[in-house]
């Protein structure tokens, strides 16, 4: 009984060490969105910054992981032709919904400005 309970007491410890590191891992990420581009930034001590042309996405998928879900929070995963980056992903956003309303509507506005259709 009493290992029982280091180890469960151990397996604590260690679940709420990673998730700490997971918090500040999810806090160092920065999500810059204008009218032409989303640009990504992320790293904690070594930065790393991805730009993606609004034009270039085809599409995009919400999802609600249910650890997200309990803080009103969901992701959201960009299919674009960009070749260095064709898939994004966007963690941990409040009011998903709103996100995608918003950024379908610049991704439209910028395609019509720049002349340009998605094929598959």
């Amino acid at each position: 009984m009493k290992y029982v309970s280091w180890t469960l007491i151990g397996f604590l410890v260690v679940g709420l060490i990673v998730d700490l590191f997971r918090a500040i891992w999810l806090l160092s990420i920065r999500y810059e969105l204008t009218n032409e581009d989303l640009m990504v930034s992320t790293g904690i001590l070594n930065r790393k910054k991805e730009t993606t042309h609004l034009y270039r996405v085809k599409d995009f998928t919400i999802m609600h992981p249910f650890h997200y879900r309990i803080f009103g929070c969901g992701n959201v995963e960009i299919k674009s032709s960009d070749h260095t980056n064709p898939e994004q992903l966007i963690q941990c956003i409040g009011d998903v919904d709103l996100f995608c309303n918003i950024f379908n509507t610049l991704v439209e506005n910028e395609r019509e400005r720049k002349g340009v259709r998605q094929f598959d």
